[in-house]
């Protein structure tokens, strides 16, 4: 819906709102309790043309001043130009040619070509700085690192010869009395070993013996065993003896 509203000083103010704009209003405020209020008519002058109307609002069309362009002898204020255009206001109050027109589209062809040239430069200075934000990044990470290892590897250089004298100590303080006690193992070792001389020597003094009557059991069983031999030898012969003087006396 376009609205119109004249103030105190004259002044014509013109709103484009959507459509359903006091529908929203109407909406919101139709649950509160609003106080009596009067009716305020919204006059439109005659000499505002209707262009079109239709269900859903109309839209008028408001006759504004010349442009300065066609009016020789009136600038518009400074603050409405460009800064581009305030160096030029003289060019206002020249008529445009085809001549004026083609230089004016040249420089502004000129210009255009130097804000994307621009463009581009930035562009490419913005796109390069990422790569350089990585370099510097992985730049000092590397630095960090070596940092770091370096750092670690010499508290571990340290803790490796704090350990080193730390176990040197213990094994000093450690040593004496194992010392001593295998001092005292050597001693009973060694006692020991003659324990053992001892008994082997008499372990050797029996066996000699039990060899030595072994053998002279074994040599008293074999002489036994040769007489026997013997006289079961001279049992036989005997018996064929007797034998051969029966058959004779038969």
């Amino acid at each position: 819906v376009d609205v119109v509203l004249f103030g105190r000083s004259r002044k014509v103010t013109y709103y484009n709102l959507p459509r359903d704009f006091f529908q929203i209003f109407d909406h919101s405020f139709s649950k509160m309790e609003t106080p009596e209020r009067t009716l305020t008519t919204i006059t439109i002058p005659e000499s505002l043309e209707i262009l079109n109307e239709s269900a859903g609002g109309v839209a008028f069309e408001v006759p504004l001043a010349e442009s300065p362009r066609h009016n020789g002898n009136i600038l518009p204020p400074s603050h409405f130009l460009s800064s581009s255009a305030k160096g030029n206001q003289s060019d206002l109050t020249v008529p445009l040619t085809p001549e004026s027109i083609t230089e004016k589209l040249k420089h502004a062809e000129e210009r255009r070509l130097n804000l994307e040239q621009h463009r581009a430069t930035l562009l490419a200075a913005e796109n390069n700085r990422p790569i350089e934000i990585s370099k510097i990044k992985d730049q000092q990470t590397e630095e960090f690192k070596k940092q770091t290892e370096e750092k670690l590897q010499k508290k571990l250089e340290s803790a490796q010869e704090n350990r080193e004298r730390v176990l040197q100590a213990k094994v000093e303080k450690a040593k004496a009395p194992i010392e001593k006690g295998l001092a005292v193992v050597q001693q009973h070792l060694a006692k020991l070993e003659e324990e053992r001389l001892l008994l082997q020597e008499k372990i050797n003094e029996k066996l000699n013996t039990a060899e030595t009557n072994r053998q002279e059991q074994l040599d008293r069983l074999m002489e036994k065993l040769s007489e026997h031999d013997k006289k079961i030898e001279a049992c036989k012969n005997q018996s064929k003896t007797e034998m051969m003087i029966n058959e004779e006396t038969d």
